[in-house]
């Protein structure tokens, strides 16, 4: 039966010293705190609406539609290109 990664970690920590098995717990929290909490900072950003929805772009995910986009996209005649 092969040994997996966890049990050769626990085989490794049970030669080091009690103060030293607390600081690799410590490590290890913080490491999971960490990856959790960014985790749900992605989940909030994703959920986070803001700006203003149109038409058929009203349950887009991502980033809403603002007022500078639609000046961005408006047309603007320019009369020097037409002569």
């Amino acid at each position: 039966m092969a040994t997996s990664e966890i049990d050769l970690i626990v085989q490794k920590a049970q030669k080091l010293s009690a103060v030293e098995i607390l600081n690799l717990i410590q490590k290890l929290t913080t490491s999971v705190r960490l990856k959790i909490q960014a985790k749900d900072v992605r989940t909030k950003k994703s959920e986070q609406r803001e700006g203003v929805y149109f038409g058929k772009y009203a349950n887009r995910l991502g980033p809403e539609t603002t007022e500078n986009d639609f000046k961005a996209a408006e047309y603007h005649f320019k009369e020097d290109e037409w002569r």
